[in-house]
């Protein structure tokens, strides 16, 4: 599910955590970025994603939880799922990490 935007009332927005996991025991967050894609409700998000590197670049494609990325009726409606693809863009200065849509 997404978290509620800071500054934007009806805004959710996904967190995408970048961890290392050591064979069976925890695992330790390396970094959590913010997936720039605007969900409209609060119980809707990214409920599947993979990861890809190519050409130096790092992409994120997350499937999205309800069709159209959609709750409500919208969200029930089949045969219309999305996926998003992202790229990642590393902190600098003041701005923090984050995945920007493609």
């Amino acid at each position: 599910e997404a978290i509620a935007h800071p500054e934007r009332e009806g805004i959710w927005h996904a967190s995408i955590v970048e961890a290392k996991v050591s064979g069976t025991g925890p695992y330790h967050t390396i970094r959590e970025c913010s997936l720039d894609y605007d969900f409209t409700s609060g119980n809707k998000g990214v409920e599947g994603g993979a990861y890809i590197a190519k050409d130096g670049k790092r992409y994120f494609l997350g499937l999205c939880e309800g069709n159209f990325c959609k709750g409500g009726a919208e969200g029930r409606d089949p045969g219309n799922g999305r996926l998003i693809v992202s790229s990642f863009v590393d902190a600098t200065g003041t701005d923090k990490c984050a995945w920007k849509t493609e």
